[in-house]
């Protein structure tokens, strides 16, 4: 009995000696300090896989999104009509290309996709909310935890929880989130990040 007590408690310290410590510093200095950082990487490309369940469909796609500088690329791959999906846009509007070799172009990529899919995505401020960012000159509500990063979100009648973390290049990014919106919520697994620079 002593044995199994000691291997329990060993186990135990073990799992909280895993756990870093919580800075000393404020969540909400250290939040300031991971976006002036994240601003300054002006290409990042991460990827993974994303469930999207409305009331009339549920589907999971696997994703690849890139980003240099004004310029971005998103492939989505699942079973809608044509298979696969690619968004290609810049400061001037976006492309978008389907399996079977339709082509398409719009100002709003949010409306495009939608069109094609059938999903109302939020692709105008999604860039943001996936790098745990809230989006630019839109009012928002956020709840940090001890290391500055987001655990809550709620933005534009969106509603996001970050559930899981990894590190790129020194900066925490989001493995696992949810998002809930009108009619349709999202869960993203992004298994790997990359930061850099031009």
């Amino acid at each position: 009995m002593r044995i199994l007590l000691f291997l329990l408690l060993a186990i135990v310290l073990a799992g909280c000696a895993t756990q870093p410590p919580p800075p000393d510093r404020p969540a909400d200095e250290l939040f300031a300090e991971r976006v002036q950082a994240l601003a300054a990487k002006d290409r990042w490309q991460t990827s993974g896989r994303m469930a999207i369940n409305t009331p009339s469909d549920n589907v999971t796609v696997s994703l690849d999104w890139r980003e240099t500088g004004e310029s971005w690329r998103l492939d989505m791959r699942g079973p809608f009509g044509s298979g696969a999906v690619q968004l290609q846009g810049n400061a001037q509007g976006v492309t978008l290309r389907t399996a079977d070799g339709r082509e398409d172009f719009a100002v709003d990529a949010g409306e495009l996709l939608y069109h094609y899919t059938g999903y109302q995505l939020p692709m105008a401020v999604l860039r943001d909310w996936v790098r745990g960012l809230p989006a630019a000159d839109h009012d928002h509500e956020m709840e940090l935890d001890d290391h500055g990063r987001p655990q809550s979100l709620d933005q534009l009648g969106w509603s996001i929880r970050y559930t899981g973390w990894t590190e790129s290049d020194g900066l925490q990014l989001p493995s696992r989130m949810t998002l809930d919106g009108p009619d349709i919520n999202l869960r993203a697994s992004l298994r790997s990040w990359e930061l850099g620079r031009d």
